[in-house]
């Protein structure tokens, strides 16, 4: 399980660099786990919840800098994926994220006159 976190941990540093400001980036992995997709009743808005299962659940989470000057300008992005637990390795490129259970939400201010 140690190469799996090693892995995603090294790719993920590889593709985002932390700048001069105070953004937070998180990367997780939970084994045990399954990735359940929820839709908000009403709504086209999802989210990923991770619970207690029989595979890897992986989520990078990106929460930007707050500017305090600037009212409502919050914004986060989080991606969950789930992999069978018995897979050896596995390389996630491009399209074949459409193989595995994934999701990815954004959460922003936006307001609408």
């Amino acid at each position: 399980m140690k190469k799996y976190l090693l892995l995603v941990l090294c790719s993920f540093l590889l593709l985002c660099s932390k700048n001069d400001n105070e953004d937070i980036y998180t990367y997780e992995f939970f084994d045990n786990s399954q990735l359940s997709i929820t839709q908000i009743d009403g709504s086209s808005m999802k989210y990923g919840t991770i619970s207690t299962g029989d595979d890897l659940v992986f989520k990078y989470s990106f929460i930007a800098d707050d500017e305090e000057k600037i009212a409502d300008d919050e914004y986060a992005e989080f991606i969950h994926f789930e992999v069978d637990s018995n897979l050896d390795s596995f390389l996630i490129e491009g399209y074949s994220i459409r193989n595995c259970k994934n999701h990815f939400n954004k959460i922003l201010f936006l307001l609408f006159s």
